[in-house]
């Protein structure tokens, strides 16, 4: 069986960089993006399919933002699928909407279709590549609108997504993430910014690494790194790594294997 791949489109949180885009991953022989941030323009570079699946966590702009890329993707995308909450699937069309292009509108050269969720979580599948995708979600609070956390099971692994939530004891989170092979967590502050993570619904080093732990993950990746925490991240690093040491860090463009 060929390893699966992961590719990190953009790894930063709120503010980009030059070296680091706002968040989006793909899993490219699967046709499967999880956010459209800032990165969502490299995926021309790793496209092997004709139809994508994008998952949404949530509307701020840092997460969504990228999809009116698609009008540059020419005709090598056919058919492109959105999933999330209908607040997302809102903001999803009105970024794409003629009013954000110049007269007349440009022409799709892909089809679209949206699949909206009320519920607090729920489960699905999909056929990407040839392979059966298992997909749940479940929504997760955040100050200003409820999270999209995600878990794929595709070819045996499964990968559990999670950004843009705070980690506490008893994370309701933690049963829907654990032995997942592969979990994907933000991290934005470091341990003595413990309490500015609580207030503004972050994640802080030592509170990821717990949850890493309970939650019996194989592997932990880091992402959505913020201009909080741009200064330190082998500081957070390292600060994860002293409770879960099976940890590392996302930067743009690199490509995970499992």
């Amino acid at each position: 069986m060929k390893p699966l791949r992961l590719v990190f489109l953009g790894t930063a949180g709120y503010y980009p960089t030059e070296e680091r885009r706002t968040s989006s991953i793909m899993l490219p022989e699967f046709g499967i993006v999880l956010d459209a941030g800032g990165g969502f323009f490299r995926v021309p570079n790793y496209l092997q399919t004709q139809k994508l699946h994008i998952l949404f966590s949530h509307c701020h702009l840092d997460h969504v933002a990228g999809v009116n890329y698609l009008f540059g993707f020419g005709e090598r995308i056919q058919e492109v699928n959105f999933y999330g909450p209908s607040p997302i699937i809102k903001t999803v069309n009105t970024l794409m909407g003629e009013q954000f292009f110049p007269s007349p509108p440009i022409e799709r050269p892909f089809s679209t279709k949206t699949f909206q969720f009320s519920q607090k979580q729920g489960e699905f599948s999909l056929v990407c590549g040839g392979s059966k995708v298992e997909i749940s979600f479940q929504k997760f609070d955040h100050p200003s609108q409820k999270v999209i956390g995600w878990r794929l099971v595709l070819e045996g692994q499964s990968i559990f997504y999670l950004l843009d939530k705070n980690v506490f004891h008893n994370d309701p989170a933690l049963s829907f993430a654990h032995g997942a092979d592969l979990l994907i967590h933000e991290c934005v502050f470091e341990a003595e910014n413990k309490e500015e993570a609580i207030k503004t619904g972050h994640s802080y080093s030592l509170g990821v690494g717990e949850f890493a732990k309970k939650a019996m993950v194989g592997e932990l990746v880091l992402t959505h790194l913020t201009m909080e925490s741009f200064q330190s991240p082998e500081k957070i690093l390292k600060e994860v790594k002293t409770v879960f040491p099976r940890t590392l860090l996302a930067y743009d463009k690199m490509a995970r294997y499992f």
